[in-house]
């Protein structure tokens, strides 16, 4: 460019992201250019120079990248001996390129032995590393299905749809260990039930050809150990 028509050249450069900036002279711009993209990818950004003389243009192209923050694990805490569950893996921010992930997305897995099982997954980008984990419990079915009809209080609410609320109290027999140990015993069963509501694991036929599923629709405090809100729903069209 010639010596003195800085002044008089105007330039517009697009960043390929859809935003372009004209300035309408490049004596306005001695500090450079800013601008902040939303999204990682590779942009195509081009600079425009225009005066008395004609123009010009030249172009680059520019890699945006993220650094990746976090990594979370999440999964139900109980879950049920050979049934599917879900693992889910969530990145932060979402969009941080490619990352190379040891369990992608959401990932169905089924556990074979009953007990405490720790999942660890990790994510990286470049050099950055994180790792997130979680222990589930593993019972049998038989745990939820077991529990003594003595302890469930069932109570059905009036109204469409079926609602009920299940309440489990405590044994009769106390149990050795002390309140400690009682207590544990019923947050255990609670849980329990809770996941098996929420994986649909609990039904039965009302009658040939209507299916009831039970599934949990809230969990609330009450005066007794454990109060689960629970809604029946007929797979197969009402008959009234």
């Amino acid at each position: 460019m010639q010596k003195g028509l800085g002044s008089m050249t105007s330039i517009t450069v697009d960043f390929g992201d859809g935003t372009a900036i004209s300035y309408v002279n490049i004596s306005s711009i001695d500090d450079g250019v800013k601008h902040v993209y939303s999204k990682v990818g590779i942009y195509q950004v081009s600079a425009t120079a225009t005066n008395t003389l004609g123009s010009d243009r030249v172009i680059l192209y520019l890699h945006v990248s993220c650094q990746l923050e976090q990594v979370h694990l999440w999964a139900p805490s109980v879950v049920i001996k050979n049934k599917a569950v879900n693992l889910t893996t969530v990145l932060r921010p979402s969009n941080v390129g490619t990352p190379v992930v040891t369990l992608v997305g959401v990932k169905s897995f089924t556990f074979s032995k009953e007990g405490s099982h720790t999942v660890t997954v990790q994510a990286s980008v470049g050099n950055i590393v994180h790792e997130d984990q979680i222990t589930l419990a593993v019972y049998d079915m038989s745990m939820v299905t077991g529990i003594n009809e003595e302890q469930l209080l069932v109570t059905v609410l009036p109204g469409l749809p079926t609602t009920a609320e299940i309440f489990i109290v405590p044994e009769k027999k106390p149990r050795d260990g002390g309140m400690d140990e009682k207590w544990a015993h019923l947050d255990q069963l609670s849980q329990v039930l809770l996941s098996a509501l929420n994986q649909d694991l609990i039904q039965f036929t009302l009658k040939p050809g209507v299916q009831v599923n039970v599934y949990a629709t809230q969990l609330s405090p009450g005066y007794l150990p454990s109060h689960t809100a629970i809604k029946l729903s007929d797979e197969a069209p009402r008959v009234f």
